[in-house]
């Protein structure tokens, strides 16, 4: 009647018997792929019966816009149900057909239902699968080698198992890499463009399927990536490749997005942190790696540090670069110095950064660290005394952090106060000028530390040769 087809298939072929040929038959509906109904769109289940006891169905529910589940039942119960996210579009001259995309969907672990009023994000992820090109059903001899599914009503070959090479599909291709482009926008909205799902997208190491049409949508892809806001930043948004700089996590905490904007040279839109490198020899560490996106990390910052607070410049310390170190906090001068401590391609350069003046003083100043010391209380006598700020490697709760901030430090030339650093800071304070604001016997007191110092370390005559310390009958 009008509401069914029926088809009639005779057991009739001569090298089977009818009970082969039925077996056959019913392992073919059995097998159904559930992408056989995903592009479809006037076919919402396929029922099957063989004799009285085994039926199956393969049925499309459609959830939300662009997601779809497809169940597949053997005698009433549930043995398999996929998602997908789903995209498509009229095609271009010939508007009752339609290309269209479909991605893998899994459930998250810990999801036991899937709810309407709950996010997509929230319950599904993208995962990768074994991408099949489609004219309505799947041509099972055609590989696009990408991981996620097209369909097109592209002119297949004879026995409908590939796709032809002709030109008249051209159109059909260039379609489809503009629709692969743009549903990431729709992807990145719904949540689902996290880092992992680059591994989903094609990557300049994939062998991909002949002709130039798979190679176009890869190419659209990538384009879009590097140009669009589409790729995930450190900060949880998403960003134009050509505009992200990618860096070790610890130095993406330390420096915001004002800082690098501040410290990395750009053209036209301010840099932006990336999202975190991917672990080596995975599709998602090659898709980054196809974007080319700009490195700039430990050892790129330690030479600025070089190049804007080294004292042997030629043209000195940059004074804006130091007023701009100056606004940090105390505890985030223990990260940098802990960072500096901690990864290797900052302790490779250690003489570089002794050099540097990088070192927080009690007064708020900077110092290279030969110049300066550790004062553990605030004694009268070190006044005069350039002492790290405690708080550096003392603020914070970090035990860890503290520690790797002074062992920094004490590796950068940092060393504890000493009798010598006592007496400079005397004469710095008593001996400079024609003035004297202590008595004989305070006079006295110093004379005889200065000749114990001698005593101790005969290097530091030079360091009282420099000041009128000799009191003449003249006072």
């Amino acid at each position: 009647n009008g509401a069914h087809t029926r088809f009639w298939l005779p057991f009739n072929n001569p090298k089977k018997t009818p009970d082969v040929a039925y077996a056959e038959i019913a392992a073919g509906f059995n097998e159904l792929a559930e992408t056989t109904l995903l592009f479809l769109p006037n076919i919402e289940s396929i029922k099957w019966q063989a004799g009285d006891t085994v039926s199956g169905e393969v049925l499309r529910i459609a959830h939300k816009p662009n997601h779809v589940e497809v169940l597949k039942q053997h005698n009433g119960q549930t043995t398999t149900s996929a998602h997908f996210l789903k995209f498509d579009q009229a095609v271009r001259g010939l508007e009752k057909q339609r290309v269209a995309i479909a991605f893998a969907l899994d459930i998250l672990p810990n999801v036991k239902t899937l709810s309407a009023d709950k996010a997509l994000s929230q319950q599904l992820k993208i995962i990768p699968a074994s991408g099949q090109v489609c004219v309505f059903f799947p041509a099972s001899k055609e590989s696009s080698g990408l991981r996620f599914h097209l369909h097109a009503p592209f002119v297949p070959e004879l026995s409908r198992a590939s796709i032809k090479d002709t030109p008249a599909n051209n159109p059909l291709y260039d379609q489809l890499a503009a629709l692969s482009a743009s549903a990431l926008h729709q992807i990145r909205d719904l949540g689902l463009l996290t880092t992992d799902f680059l591994g989903v997208l094609p990557n300049a190491q994939d062998q991909l399927g002949k002709g130039y049409g798979y190679q176009l949508i890869r190419d659209a892809i990538t384009e879009a990536m590097k140009t669009e806001p589409l790729f995930p930043t450190h900060n949880k948004g998403h960003a134009a490749a050509n505009r992200l700089v990618q860096a070790k996590a610890s130095l993406k905490d330390l420096l915001s997005e004002d800082d690098i904007e501040y410290l990395i040279e750009y053209e036209d839109e301010r840099p932006l942190w990336a999202a975190s490198r991917a672990l080596q020899g995975t599709n998602v560490e090659r898709f980054m790696t196809g974007l080319e996106i700009r490195d700039w990390d430990i050892d790129a910052f330690v030479d600025l540090l070089g190049d804007k607070a080294g004292e042997d410049n030629w043209s000195g310390v940059d004074n804006e670069f130091m007023a701009w170190l100056g606004r940090k906090s105390v505890e985030w001068h223990q990260q940098f110095y802990s960072l500096l401590d901690r990864e290797s391609e900052a302790r490779d350069e250690i003489y570089l950064l002794k050099r540097c003046r990088i070192i927080r003083l009690t007064d708020s100043n900077y110092a290279i660290g030969a110049a300066c010391h550790f004062s553990e209380t605030r004694d009268p006598q070190t006044d005069g005394v350039r002492c790290v700020d405690p708080a550096v490697y003392t603020a914070g709760k970090s035990k860890a952090q503290q520690e790797s901030a002074r062992r920094f430090l004490e590796s950068a030339g940092v060393t504890a106060v000493g009798e010598r650093q006592l007496v400079e800071a005397i004469l710095k304070s008593k001996y400079v000028g024609q003035s004297r604001t202590f008595n004989e016997r305070a006079y006295l007191g110093h004379l005889r530390r200065f000749i114990k110092l001698l005593d101790e370390d005969a290097s530091a005559a030079s360091v009282l040769a420099a000041y009128p310390i000799f009191v003449g009958k003249d006072n």
